[in-house]
């Protein structure tokens, strides 16, 4: 006798600034996916070989971005060393408040352009 699975239909209705954040969100995956493509496509034309998400993640973390990017303030580059994982908004003392991801995506974007002593 076989067994009959349940399933169940779930609604959401976001506010408005909960759009804003799932928008935000998904904006900052796909920014972070399609960079991955590029770094594999540019891996593969050089003639080497592609790198796996782990591999990608740890050398995003440790090599392309070794300050943490989501401790920076994206509007004047203070860096806040006492931010908590569980602080999910960075407010700066310069008064920029942004979701900590989305912060951490537009410092990732424009990275290219950081100088690393």
């Amino acid at each position: 006798m076989r067994k009959l699975l349940k399933s169940f239909k779930t609604e959401i209705n976001p506010t408005v600034e909960q759009k804003i954040k799932i928008n935000k969100t998904i904006g900052t995956c796909r920014y972070v996916y399609n960079f991955y493509l590029d770094h594999n496509k540019t891996l593969h034309d050089n003639g080497e070989k592609f790198m796996t998400g782990k591999s990608f993640s740890v050398w995003l973390n440790n090599e392309y971005i070794p300050n943490n990017p989501d401790k920076i303030c994206h509007c004047c580059g203070a860096i806040k060393k006492d931010l908590k994982l569980s602080d999910r908004i960075y407010r700066c003392n310069c008064g920029y408040v942004e979701d900590r991801d989305f912060n951490a995506a537009l410092n990732l974007r424009d990275a290219l352009t950081y100088e690393v002593a």
